[in-house]
């Protein structure tokens, strides 16, 4: 099983980032995550994604980094079951404007289409959002909210809209 890692970030406003990957339906929305390299530790994997990904030292923005999936002892298996999600929470002090973010990481796998961005556009969404993310990490965001103060005060009450993943 390959393993991914990813964090939640979470600003002072408790919104989350989201990135959305090149080439995918409009409305999914990913956390910030990528395959872990053979010999690479879990935090370094993260860091290193969030860097290729979006142009950002995550070590600069947060104020703190927690390892969730072993805080915890869980990691979040997607549905087709090759793929399992080890988490991170980030909290920012400030609120970090998407525009300063931007993907340096480039797909190539295609040998019939130029090289393309993994992601494409980043924002912040309220938790009620949440069926716009992936359902590993829908269940990676409950967690969090069930079992911590991170996103205290926030609602789970999804708002209607025109989700695919949800």
């Amino acid at each position: 099983m390959i393993t991914t890692c990813g964090i939640l970030l979470i600003d002072p406003v408790r919104k989350i980032l989201v990135c959305h990957p090149t080439r995918h339906h409009p409305n999914q929305w990913d956390i910030v995550k990528g395959q872990i390299d053979p010999e690479e530790e879990m935090i370094d994997a993260m860091v290193r994604e969030f860097k290729e990904e979006t142009n950002i030292n995550l070590l600069t923005i947060c104020s703190e980094i927690i390892d969730y999936s072993e805080q915890w002892n869980v990691e979040f298996v997607y549905e087709h079951k090759k793929k399992k999600l080890h988490g991170f929470v980030g909290i920012m002090p400030m609120t970090c404007d998407v525009a300063h973010f931007k993907c340096e990481s480039m797909v190539t796998e295609f040998k019939d289409l130029p090289p393309f961005p993994e992601v494409d556009a980043f924002a912040w969404i309220d938790i009620s959002d949440y069926r716009l993310l992936h359902k590993s990490q829908q269940v990676f965001l409950r967690h969090v909210y069930d079992n911590t103060d991170y996103l205290k005060n926030c609602s789970w009450e999804a708002k209607e809209k025109d989700y695919i993943y949800g």
